[in-house]
């Protein structure tokens, strides 16, 4: 799960999974970090119409992360699945933004041309007016992108850390992109 703070409520998004291991973004809202309730309109996220995505069968829309930009958007960065022309999918960015941190509407996907596999845990910061995506780019690395907006227009920088060990291991993903400073 990702916290947010916003306004004194902090907005803990996760992922939620049907027994048909479909998943789905969840909110659950706390004023103190320790009490925390349940949205009851769950899910809050699920791909647009873009996306390969089916409440009957695994389908990924999970690792959100919740950047809240200058003006008070607030945009949330997930992993999924987007629909190809040819009837497959390949794996995405899903992008939605808030202005209430509870309704969400959905902006799009991204895919990345050197992510081939899975994405994971996506972090989005902005400096110097850019914003700076990194992401896990599953069985290769740490990954970034940079955009002059939080929404589309993400130009991929390649690797940032590649991993470190033996390759066909189980572990070698290196996972967990956030960025502090």
């Amino acid at each position: 799960p990702g916290v947010t703070e916003k306004d004194g409520v902090y907005y803990m998004y996760y992922t939620g999974v049907n027994l048909d291991v479909a998943q789905s973004i969840c909110l659950a809202t706390s004023r103190d970090l320790f009490s925390w309730e349940k949205y009851h309109g769950n899910p809050v996220v699920l791909p647009g119409e873009w996306g390969a995505w089916r409440a009957e069968a695994w389908s990924d829309c999970r690792d959100s992360m919740v950047f809240v930009d200058d003006d008070g958007t607030a945009y949330m960065y997930y992993c999924t699945a987007k629909r190809t022309e040819d009837g497959g999918m390949r794996t995405a960015l899903g992008i939605a933004s808030s202005r209430d941190m509870v309704r969400w509407q959905d902006e799009g996907a991204y895919c990345f041309d050197i992510c081939d596999i899975t994405l994971e845990s996506p972090f989005v910061l902005k400096k110097d007016g850019k914003y700076y995506l990194f992401y896990t780019n599953c069985s290769h690395g740490t990954s970034y992108a940079v955009s002059d907006n939080p929404i589309s227009g993400w130009q991929s920088l390649g690797m940032l850390l590649e991993p470190k060990v033996p390759p066909h291991c189980p572990a070698n993903v290196p996972s967990c992109a956030e960025v502090f400073c």
